[in-house]
């Protein structure tokens, strides 16, 4: 019986420390945005009013990469019509989509930490 509650323990604290990994429902963009997938290493964020400026993306991607997955990533943005603006910024007119890579590495995993913005205009 001991094993079991402290297996069940180890779990739901797992699950807790996976929904912590990034924020959970948010302010940004002068909007609120609803957490819908927040694991380890990925989350999505959606629009949780109207849309009061024209600049507020639509919803918000977080990704925790390693160099080589970061490398075959960008590598496909480039393939799928993303202009690279520098190293870190790369934008799709067509989609109106952002992606951004954050200077500072993730402070638990050493991982980059990419963030993309879809339904964003950049003027």
């Amino acid at each position: 019986m001991k094993n079991i509650i402290l297996t069940f323990a180890t779990l739901l604290s797992l699950s807790s420390y996976a929904q912590n990994a990034f924020k959970g429902d948010m302010e940004a963009y002068d909007h609120n945005y609803k957490s819908v997938v927040n694991t380890e290493k990925y989350a999505k964020w959606v629009l949780d009013q109207e849309k009061s400026w024209y600049m507020a993306p639509d919803s918000m991607t977080s990704h925790l990469l390693t160099n080589a997955e970061w490398a075959a990533m960008r590598t496909n943005l480039k393939a799928n019509g993303f202009n690279e603006i520098d190293s870190r910024y790369y934008w799709n007119p067509n989609t109106k989509t952002v992606v951004l890579v954050l200077k500072e590495r993730d402070k638990d995993t050493g991982l980059l930490h990419v963030s993309t913005d879809y339904g964003t205009d950049i003027r």
